[in-house]
C-alpha cells in the first residue's frame, strides 16, 4: 500500500520539484515578491535576490515569473543555468530565444543587433521585457555578466527597455561584485533567509492542505524536531516529511511522532549532535 492510502492523501505533498500549486505564501515570500514585482514593472534594470541551497529560490522564479506572465505590459522569460560552461554569446542567443526569435545568427553581434531591434519593438508596444535567470552563481565566467551589463545599457530616453532579476546562491554575490559597474546597478539585493519554527509548521500544513491531508498526521514533536534537522531549508523539510510519511506507512504509524522523525533523520545522514 502507497503511503497516500495509508494517510488518505490525494497525491504526495512533498515532491522535491518545482510545483506553483504547492507554492506557501507565507510572511516572508509576499514581502520579496512585492519588492521583486516592482523591479520588473517600475523598469528598475537589476535585482538580486540569493539564498542558500534548498531555499526555495527556483520556486520563487518560476512563481515570480507566473505572475508577471499575467501582465499584458511585461515581456518575460525565464532562463535556468545547468552548468557554467557557455559559449561567447551564448546569452544574448537564449534571450533572443525567450524573445520568440527563430533565426538566430551564430555571430554575436548581428544576434545583439536583432535582439535590440525585438527589444525596442516591445518598447514600442508599451511592452517592458523581464528575464529572470535562475541559478545565476553558475555565471563565474566575467564576459557572462559583462553581456548582462550591456544589455542594461540599452535605454530609449529616461527609460530603460529590459530588466534582469537574478537568483543564485549566496556565492553569486562574490562574482558580482568583481564586476564594479553591474554591482552599482543592482536596483535591490535581497536575501531569501530560512523559515522559522512557525513558518515550517504552515508551510507543512499548506502542502497537507494541497493535497486535502490531514495535518495532524505529525504530532507537535514531530513538527519541532522536523523543524530541528531541517533548519528552515523548504527542500530537507520535504525530503524528511517524504520519508515520514513512506516509513509511517511501512510501520502503520498515526499519528507520526518524533521517535519515527529521529529515525528517519538518522537514515537521511543527520547526526544529532551536528544540530542539538
Amino acid at each position: 500500500m502507497h503511503y497516500r492510502d495509508f494517510y488518505g492523501l490525494k497525491e504526495d505533498p512533498f515532491n522535491n520539484v518545482p510545483d506553483l500549486r504547492f507554492f506557501y505564501p507565507g510572511n516572508e515570500y509576499t514581502r520579496i515578491y512585492s519588492r521583486l514585482l516592482r523591479i520588473a514593472k517600475d523598469r528598475k534594470g537589476l535585482g538580486i535576490l540569493t539564498g542558500c541551497v534548498g531555499s526555495g529560490k527556483t520556486t520563487m522564479a518560476r512563481h515570480l515569473l507566473h505572475l508577471l506572465r499575467s501582465d499584458k505590459n511585461i515581456q518575460s522569460g525565464l532562463l535556468v543555468l545547468m552548468h557554467s560552461e557557455f559559449e561567447p554569446g551564448w546569452l544574448v542567443k537564449r534571450i533572443a530565444g525567450l524573445l520568440g526569435m527563430r533565426e538566430i545568427p551564430d555571430d554575436k553581434t548581428e544576434a545583439l543587433a536583432l535582439v535590440t531591434k525585438r527589444l525596442l519593438l516591445y518598447d514600442n508596444e508599451n511592452k517592458h521585457t523581464v528575464i529572470l535567470i535562475d541559478e545565476a552563481n553558475k555565471m563565474t565566467n566575467p564576459e557572462q555578466l559583462e553581456e548582462i551589463r550591456g544589455f542594461l545599457n540599452l535605454e530609449r530616453g529616461s527609460r530603460r527597455i529590459m530588466t534582469f532579476i537574478l537568483f543564485g546562491t549566496t556565492e553569486f554575490i562574490e562574482h558580482l561584485n568583481k564586476n564594479e559597474s553591474l554591482s552599482q546597478r543592482a536596483a535591490l539585493r535581497l536575501v531569501l533567509n530560512p523559515m522559522d519554527f512557525q513558518s515550517t509548521v504552515k508551510y507543512i500544513q499548506h502542502r497537507f492542505a494541497t493535497v486535502r491531508g490531514d495535518p495532524s498526521i505529525f504530532t507537535q514533536n514531530a513538527y519541532a524536531l522536523i523543524f530541528k534537522y531541517a533548519m528552515g531549508s523548504p527542500r530537507t523539510t520535504n525530503s524528511i516529511c517524504d520519508n515520514l510519511l513512506f516509513e509511517g506507512a511501512l510501520s502503520n504509524k498515526k499519528p507520526i511522532d518524533e521517535n519515527l522523525v529521529a529515525e528517519v533523520a538518522e537514515m537521511l545522514g543527520f547526526r544529532k549532535g551536528d544540530y542539538f
